[in-house]
């Protein structure tokens, strides 16, 4: 029975278990129908390339591996759903696909549904990856395997490319370009774990109240992000410092906050970025995180929120962002077995409350299934448990969409709903500036 190493991420995301349901969503939406056997081949196919979906994930004291399923089949990693449907009822479908759970213990690790409404004449198409396998930046790379594999089934031509690369999923890649001098600076830098408000009231109910996961989605038009594109431009920052300036402002609004602590967010960070031959990275997961703490003064608008969150984010970037708890997690790991190593993650993390992630643009010349048109695609990460919150962005072709995953009880909705519309709202509304000038 083959067996593959578990990496240091694969088991901090088992570890972070205690935060949320450590799975990546995605859905693609057609103009039309896929071709189910193709798409079926194209499943299979992949699994072969990427053999860690076709494991369980097993532990003991001392250790942690993936190990081969005793038995793997098409039909244990992807299911057809035929329906009626009308829009509304069709999203609302999704979602109950969507926030489905799986058990890394069984495996497999991935989950691939079609769900046909012969009523629209359109498939969508809904995957889900255990964030044990990788982060968003390989979801992203596995989706457009997926669909290579798919227009080789389509076209009948023979795969000529060498994939032995996916299974360089070591951390150890990040660090092989870095310098003797590199390496100083990194262990000398701050850390920038810093002390949190606890007095934040996330608007969930009571704990005795069922929770249930949900998905709430909203969307920017191309014409809207455009004008954010040029207000990040026009204030030398990104995208992210405008999404976290929103975030701050919006939690200032909806949410209840006391205490003389900050609110402080949590942003990852794609450790690609220190590997210079991206073309060749593993499907894995290379991911940290920052934290964002701009005080207690959070400017009087958008535009002086977006400044002081540039500015943080600035001193933070100029310490090899990222890479610090990356170091220690690693020692952390050498020093104890997996068990106590898990028990530390789960119970010692000083995980912030509330976070941002973007998993950036989907490419559109990647993201391609023989000619049927696409008519849009999100992915985001995990759903998260009460009091843990994260807001999600992904761009494709040009619109992008904003996401909230959360466990919570069915009297929070409205209040999430809420914030998600004020968020929106705040967004948009750092544009105002352009329109004047």
């Amino acid at each position: 029975m083959k067996h593959y190493k578990a990496e240091i991420w694969d088991k901090i995301q088992k570890g972070f278990e205690a935060f949320n349901d450590h799975c990546l969503h995605g859905v693609i939406r057609f103009e039309g129908f896929l071709d189910m056997e193709a798409l079926r081949k194209a499943i299979w196919q992949t699994s072969i390339l990427v053999p860690i979906i076709r494991c369980r994930f097993v532990t003991d004291e001392k250790h942690a591996r993936w190990e081969e399923m005793d038995q793997c089949t098409t039909d244990d990693l992807f299911s057809i759903i035929e329906v009626h449907l009308s829009g509304l009822e069709a999203e609302k479908r999704i979602e109950s696909i969507m926030t489905q759970k799986i058990d890394e213990t069984t495996g497999p690790q991935l989950s691939v549904t079609l769900l046909r409404n012969n009523g629209h004449g359109d498939d969508t198409l809904s995957v889900m990856l255990n964030h044990m396998v990788c982060d968003g930046a390989g979801f992203k790379q596995f989706l457009y395997l997926l669909c290579h594999q798919y227009n080789l089934a389509m076209s009948g031509e023979k795969d000529t490319k060498d994939y032995a690369y996916l299974l360089q999923r070591s951390d150890r890649q990040v660090y092989a370009d870095l310098t003797i001098k590199d390496y100083r600076k990194v262990i000398t830098a701050p850390f920038y774990l810093e002390k949190q408000s606890p007095m934040i009231r996330i608007p969930f109910g009571n704990e005795c109240q069922p929770m249930h996961p949900h998905i709430l989605i909203r969307t920017v038009s191309e014409e809207e992000l455009k004008h954010l594109v040029a207000f990040a431009k026009t204030n030398c920052c990104t995208l992210n410092d405008l999404f976290m300036a929103a975030v701050y402002r919006t939690i200032d609004h909806e949410l209840e906050i006391s205490g003389s602590l900050p609110v402080i967010l949590s942003c990852p960070i794609d450790l690609r970025r220190y590997i210079k031959d991206k073309q060749h990275i593993g499907l894995c997961n290379l991911s940290s995180s920052v934290w964002c703490n701009i005080g207690l003064d959070l400017g009087n608008d958008m535009i002086e929120t977006t400044q002081k969150v540039r500015d943080a984010m600035g001193r933070i970037k100029k310490n090899y962002p990222g890479l610090k708890n990356f170091y220690f997690l690693n020692a952390l790991m050498r020093w104890y077995p997996y068990a106590a190593f898990e028990k530390r993650i789960k119970t010692s993390f000083p995980n912030p409350l509330i976070g941002i992630t973007n998993t950036g643009i989907l490419d559109s010349k990647e993201l391609l299934f023989n000619g049927v048109r696409i008519r849009n695609a999100f992915i985001n990460g995990s759903i998260k448990y009460p009091p843990y919150f994260q807001i999600a962005f992904s761009t494709y072709e040009s619109e992008l969409t904003i996401s909230i995953n959360q466990y919570c009880a069915d009297m929070d909705l409205p209040k999430i709903e809420s914030f998600l519309s004020f968020f929106k709202t705040q967004l948009l509304s750092a544009t105002a500036s352009l329109d004047r000038d």
